[in-house]
């Protein structure tokens, strides 16, 4: 095709010359032959290409696209996997769910009501009298109807007393107060459970 549209330009052009022939005709003719051309240059460097493959430059360049284009990736697989999973900070039961499907929430919306069980707690009230035998960081042995002793260490003692009266009260009354404490157990067979009562025994206190 090019053969010939090069045929013909020159043929057009020594008609154009001669006037036997009109311009139109011949911008056409040239206009055809040069198109052809640059589609027969286009395909030869093509095939160049693919005989020899990419020069260096083009090589670097689509490695630094395919690089760009694994870290989009990488940002919108995270972005999915943060955004559309929920994970407790630390081992648990789920006690209740506060949120249902579909409701809309945001980042501080409590969507699970979670008891933690490591470490696990136990929670004890002690009486006036009682409190000066607790102190945090002292031991306890903590026991069910169903198992075996297991030590206990206190980690918080309230420092207020449990439904402290609006009225001043007399010094008889103050004893039937009561002071919450806590305890971490070490409890490696899993044996308490979620509200299970307990008895616990802090050494040199009353019982």
């Amino acid at each position: 095709q090019l053969a010939s549209a090069k045929s013909t330009e020159a043929r057009l052009k020594a008609l154009l010359a001669k006037g036997a022939a009109d311009r139109q005709s011949y911008d056409d003719a040239q206009y055809a032959a040069e198109r052809l051309a640059g589609e027969v240059a286009a395909a030869a460097a093509q095939l160049k290409q693919l005989k020899t493959g990419l020069r260096p430059d083009e090589i670097a360049a689509k490695a630094t696209a395919m690089r760009q284009a694994d870290a989009a990736v990488a940002v919108l697989e995270d972005r999915i996997e943060r955004q559309s999973r929920l994970r407790a900070v630390s081992e648990g039961v789920v006690r209740a769910r506060l949120m249902e499907p579909g409701d809309m929430v945001t980042t501080s919306t409590p969507v699970f009501e979670v008891a933690v069980t490591t470490p696990k707690w136990v929670r004890v009230w002690v009486s006036e009298t009682q409190l000066g035998f607790v102190k945090e960081g002292a031991e306890a042995l903590v026991t069910t109807d169903t198992t075996p002793p297991m030590t206990g260490v206190v980690g918080f003692v309230s420092p207020e007393a449990e439904f402290t009266p609006k009225t001043v009260q007399t010094q008889d009354l103050r004893t039937v107060l009561v002071y919450e404490v806590r305890l971490t157990v070490e409890d490696p067979e899993n044996a308490l459970k979620l509200g299970q009562p307990v008895t616990v025994d802090f050494a040199g206190a009353a019982k």
